[in-house]
């Protein structure tokens, strides 16, 4: 069962390195409504959600998803210490959400290890959000259509696995944007 994991971490959108307020549809919170505080530890907010939802789904393995803002966004020793402190018996895979622009090698080359030495599979998640460059602008995404394309050569080279966020049928994408978009995604696994 995957279980949202809220670090202390802000998005170049936020804190005026590419923008001010956010993407469009950004919410406060970023896309974590459902989180615990920052506040507590990544242990202490694992182990409040796996008694929560380990109990209410019966649920025994679990993947801890660093899900709010840019997760990798931040310090690579903090950003070691939150993936580390993940880390237990009954975790079973590590999901890290953030932009195209925001991944370094560094980071990269430190989750190839953790999935090496854990036997834990790694996912990133990379906010795309839409194939059309016009509509990333709009939006204020504050990266391109080559960015996404680059991190993910980056993430399989590592042999990480991925995932993509795309908002379909965003007012300024024609059927020709999704399109291109799907061929896209398949185009880089």
């Amino acid at each position: 069962y995957k279980i949202p994991v809220n670090i202390p971490v802000t998005c170049p959108n936020r804190d005026g390195t590419k923008g001010i307020g956010g993407c469009v549809y950004c919410g406060a919170k970023g896309g974590g409504n459902e989180t615990l505080s920052d506040k507590l530890s990544v242990a202490e907010q694992i182990e409040k959600n796996i008694a929560y939802i380990g109990r209410r789904y019966k649920a025994k393995k679990f993947i801890p998803f660093f899900q709010s803002f840019s997760n990798t966004y931040c310090d690579f020793s903090d950003f070691q210490r939150w993936i580390r402190e993940a880390i237990r018996p009954d975790v079973v895979e590590i999901s890290i959400s953030t932009r195209p622009d925001c991944i370094t090698d560094e980071q990269l080359k430190f989750l190839e290890t953790i999935k090496t030495e854990q036997a834990l599979d790694v996912t990133i998640e990379l906010g795309l959000q839409s194939a059309n460059e016009e509509t990333l602008r709009i939006i204020k995404r504050g990266h391109t259509l080559a960015d996404y394309e680059q991190a993910m050569v980056r993430i399989k080279a590592a042999g990480l696995l991925s995932c993509t966020h795309m908002i379909l049928d965003l007012p300024w994408d024609r059927k020709e944007d999704v399109i291109n978009g799907a061929e896209i995604l398949t185009r880089v696994g």
